[in-house]
């Protein structure tokens, strides 16, 4: 029986550029930046692990939320 757990590569890869971001820029501006590159991180590591294109991924994000603060709201 091995005595420590087997790593987790797919997690450590997962998290790997939010520490690469913290150490080069030192963090983020406001709690609503992390947010908002946490919630597009996501989408963009979801995409790629379902092998979709990450950049078309961002364009349909994109085109939504134009499409969203466009269209009057009644």
């Amino acid at each position: 029986m091995p005595l420590s757990k087997p790593l987790d590569n797919g997690m450590e890869r997962a998290i790997r550029i939010i520490k690469t971001k913290l150490k080069v820029c030192g963090g983020f501006r406001s709690q609503q930046g992390a947010d908002t590159f946490m919630q597009l991180h996501s989408i963009v590591d979801t995409a790629k692990k379902n092998q979709i294109s990450r950049y078309k991924t961002l364009l349909a994000i994109t085109k939504l939320h134009v499409e969203e603060n466009t269209i009057p709201k009644k």
